[in-house]
This record gives C-alpha cells, sequence and structure tokens, in this order.
C-alpha cells in the first residue's frame, strides 16, 4: 500500500472518530484527568492562576529517509544518527479563558558516516512563546475550541555550521516564526478526542550572507485518549507536517519542501497534581524527511 493510501486512512479514522465524539459524546459528570496528547494541543487552559510545569523527552534514532518521491531508503552502511532533545514546556493561566505558555528545547545530535568519521553536538534549540484564548464551550454535539497563536524565536545556532560537526550542529532555522492555529477536544466516554491544525508563517532571514526565506508550514494532529480508569489512558496520535520549498536570494530550491506523518502510541497515568506518559513514535510516510522511531517520556506537575 502507498504512502499516500496510508496517511489518508489513518487520517479518515481518527476524523471519524472525532465526528463520532461531536455526535454522541456526552459532557456530563464525567471529567478524567488527563495526561493529555503527546505533540498535538488539547482545547482545554490551565486553571487561572496555575503554573503547569511539564518536561518533555525525545530520544530520536534515524531508521533511513523518504526521498523526494516518498520512497523510504535505509541508510548507508555504517551510517548512523540519534538525536536528544530535552523540552520544558511552562504554562500558566492568566484568566478562565486566556493562557500563556513558553516551549524551551535543547538538544544533542550524534552521527556517524560510512567511512568511520563521526561528529556530536549540543545546544539550545529553537524556543517558542504561546498565547491561548477558549473561545467554545463543549456542548452536546461541540467540542470545546481554543484559538492559537505562536512565536517561535531564533534562539537554536543556525549560521557558521562547522563542516566537520556533519549536520550536528544545526540547531534552529534562523527565522521568526508566527503561528496560527485552532485546538479542539471532545468527550466520547471512554475518549477523549483532540484535533488541531496549526498554519505557521516564517519571516524572511539572513543565514551566513544569503537573503533566506522558508515556505508557510503546516501542522495537523489528531489524537484519541482512551481511559481504562479516571486515572490512566492509553493514547493513539497522528501528527502531520507539510511545507513547500525555501527560496535563497530569491531563487526557490527544488526538493527542500517536505512532508511527514507520525504515529504516537503509549500509556499515561495522571493525578490532581501530576502526570506521566510514556510511549514510542514513529514516521509512517514522509518527502525529503528523516524516517525515525522514538521513546518519548514527559512529566507534567501543577502548582
Amino acid at each position: 500500500m502507498s504512502s499516500t493510501w496510508i496517511r489518508t486512512a489513518a487520517l479518515a479514522v481518527l476524523a471519524a472518530l472525532l465526528l463520532c465524539g461531536a455526535a454522541l459524546g456526552q459532557t456530563g459528570e464525567w471529567n478524567p484527568v488527563s495526561t493529555g496528547p503527546f505533540n498535538a494541543w488539547p482545547a482545554p487552559l490551565c486553571a487561572k492562576g496555575t503554573l503547569v510545569v511539564q518536561p518533555f523527552l525525545y530520544f530520536h534514532t534515524v531508521q533511513g529517509i523518504f526521498d523526494s518521491d516518498g520512497q523510504f531508503l535505509d541508510l548507508p552502511e555504517g551510517g548512523s544518527k540519534q538525536l536528544s532533545i530535552q523540552q520544558l514546556f511552562l504554562q500558566y493561566g492568566l484568566t478562565d479563558r486566556d493562557e500563556l505558555a513558553a516551549l524551551i528545547n535543547y538538544q544533542q545530535s550524534c552521527r556517524s558516516i560510512e567511512g568511520g568519521g563521526s561528529a556530536s553536538s549540543s545546544g539550545l534549540a529553537d524556543t517558542a512563546l504561546v498565547y491561548r484564548r477558549h473561545f467554545l464551550r463543549e456542548g452536546r454535539f461541540l467540542p470545546e475550541g481554543s484559538l492559537f497563536f505562536q512565536l517561535k524565536l531564533p534562539t537554536g545556532k543556525y549560521e557558521g555550521l562547522n563542516p566537520g560537526a556533519l549536520g550536528t550542529d544545526y540547531m534552529g532555522t534562523g527565522s521568526f516564526d508566527p503561528s496560527i492555529g485552532l485546538n479542539l477536544t471532545k468527550k466520547a466516554k471512554p475518549f477523549l478526542l483532540h484535533a488541531d491544525v496549526i498554519a505557521n508563517f516564517p519571516l524572511p532571514c539572513r543565514i551566513d550572507g544569503f537573503e533566506t526565506r522558508y515556505a508557510p508550514s503546516l501542522n495537523y494532529d489528531f489524537a484519541a485518549e482512551c481511559f481504562i480508569t479516571e486515572h490512566s489512558s492509553i493514547l493513539l496520535e497522528l501528527n502531520g507536517f507539510t511545507q513547500g520549498d525555501m527560496t535563497v536570494n530569491g531563487h526557490a530550491l527544488p526538493w527542500t519542501g517536505s512532508q511527514s506523518l507520525n504515529l504516537v502510541a503509549g500509556v499515561g497515568a495522571a493525578g490532581e497534581s501530576i502526570a506521566v506518559f510514556i510511549g514510542r513514535q514513529r514516521t509512517l510516510s514522509g518527502r525529503n524527511t528523516d524516517a525515525v522511531e522514538s521513546w518519548l517520556c514527559s512529566f507534567m506537575l501543577h502548582f
């Protein structure tokens, strides 16, 4: 089966779940304590005056690449690539309808190539500031909804890269990226269903003396939490991304655009003030992107 059919079928299944939840879900007294989706954004905000601290840990191993035609290619013999990302996610409830958040990323990257060369680098990656506004209360047929506004800051290294580092010292894009999106969540006992779409609009930047512009990109996510108890759940999540070709000094660079679709599966347990999630992630399909298998872990603390 082609990657296009896999992507279409997977999205159709989760979209159907969300629609069923909207039609058949209940708001009632069922209020499970959720760890939330891993990469998607849930619509509920943190409570007014509450600070949420959530470290995320990503351990990626690159298995190969998807080329410009979407075909999977193994890494050359003797080649390997690993990436570890530690993310600190902070949320604060300004009011019952307004929330501020920040995502701070630190990464370590290791790579070896055919012939025995190897390199590793570590450093601060790009940072994001987020404002969310709750606008839709969940009802019998309606999901809960929040508006999403983000500004990505180019805090990661993006120019003056060392050729001997084999690309491991690339930590960011170099552009300021404003984003706007929509986050939705619907109860359909025993499921919590989440969907979001976020459009990103990178601003022009200058990298190593070249006028550079990244194409707009789109993130789209679907997630379903199935609750075993009021405090424990199984998560299935799809994360999609697509972006066009970049331009340098006004000239488009073919094959610099990319697409990817990732699947996350894991388990979570949550209390009133602490939550933990552990899971696995795999790239199902893509174009001009790495094929990655990952371990994921997060902890959530409420203050």
